[in-house]
């Protein structure tokens, strides 16, 4: 099919998309279809067919992918930081002034229980001894 008149002919572009006929989704006899992008992994259980495309795939590895408890440490560096900026534009004093240690000066309730471990353990290698 060619569409004319727009200053040129155009034709319909077709993508690498597939459909696949799907049956036994919800209601017995049903038809649902489904799109699969370029290469997919089709799992099948209980006649339900998920298809898993390899950008998708990736994103989940990279999301079950732990960090190392350096990499725990950076973001706990940077956190801490954050937190530092804040308290020093709020009372006016500079980043390097600010006391880590004293009560309410920083509510270390924000960092997670692998965050307060990389810190006490200086996993990164960038943390003082008073931090």
């Amino acid at each position: 099919m060619s569409i004319n008149g727009l200053g040129g002919s155009y034709s319909n572009a077709s993508s690498n998309v597939s459909y696949t006929k799907v049956s036994g989704l919800g209601q017995p006899g049903s038809t649902n279809t489904t799109m699969e992008e370029n290469s997919a992994t089709t799992a099948s259980t209980a006649g339900v067919i998920v298809n898993i495309s390899d950008s998708a795939k990736a994103a989940s590895a990279q999301a079950t992918e732990q960090p190392s408890f350096k990499d725990v440490g950076m973001a706990a560096r940077a956190k801490l930081d954050v937190l530092k900026h804040l308290y020093a534009d709020k009372t006016g004093t500079t980043v390097s002034s600010v006391n880590v240690q004293l009560p309410g000066v920083i509510n270390y309730s924000l960092f997670s229980d692998q965050d307060l471990a990389a810190m006490d353990l200086n996993s990164s290698g960038n943390f003082s001894q008073a931090e």
